[in-house]
């Protein structure tokens, strides 16, 4: 995983995906909570922030990965779905 010590101080992994923006015209913005950065993480939070400008739901178009269980569409559940999973650009 690239992102593993932003995950470690992630204040919303049980947080549903929904919660973690909102839309802006069409497009989604993110907005993401940490417990505390630190200067490694800080760098790996921005270059974070430059990958989700790429890749984010859009309005009336359907996701590409299904995941879910009884309690929802959990960041953790995502995780451990996409761990071996390449991303492609939207662009």
């Amino acid at each position: 995983m690239k992102f593993v010590r932003l995950y470690k101080v992630f204040s919303q992994r049980k947080e549903l995906i929904v919660n973690m923006g909102w839309y802006e015209g069409e497009n989604c913005r993110w907005t993401l909570s940490w417990k505390r950065l630190e200067l490694k993480e800080k760098h790996d939070e921005e270059l974070l922030s430059s990958i989700l400008q790429l890749h984010y739901p859009r309005r009336h178009q359907s996701d590409k990965i299904n995941w879910s269980n009884n309690s929802g569409y959990l960041v953790k559940s995502l995780v451990s779905k996409t761990r071996f999973i390449k991303v492609e650009s939207n662009s």
